[in-house]
């Protein structure tokens, strides 16, 4: 997912992932808990700022992220300071690097 186009970024208690691709850009909102080497995110909310904030109900509307529940933790195998790996429970890595 090099290419993707997916960006995640943290601020305060949220975790934002972003996609910007010009035919989508979309912005999901997560609340995350990081604690004891694992990471959970919960409560997917849409930012559609030029109508309202929706609430998000549907995995299809998250999967593509790498986010495939909406409450879901991830192993946090690698955290430094240019990188961040993660698994699921389904054996699912994302790999990050720092911008």
């Amino acid at each position: 997912m090099r290419d993707s186009l997916l960006f995640w970024s943290v601020q305060g208690p949220l975790l934002g992932v972003r996609d910007s691709h010009a035919d989508r850009h979309l912005a999901i909102f997560f609340n995350f808990k990081h604690e004891g080497g694992r990471l959970e995110l919960f409560n997917p909310i849409a930012d559609n700022r030029m109508i309202s904030d929706s609430v998000i109900t549907c995995t299809a509307t998250i999967s593509y992220t790498g986010v495939n529940s909406l409450r879901e933790t991830f192993d946090v195998k690698t955290l430094e300071n240019e990188k961040m790996v993660l698994e699921s429970e389904h054996h699912l890595r994302l790999h990050f690097r720092k911008y």
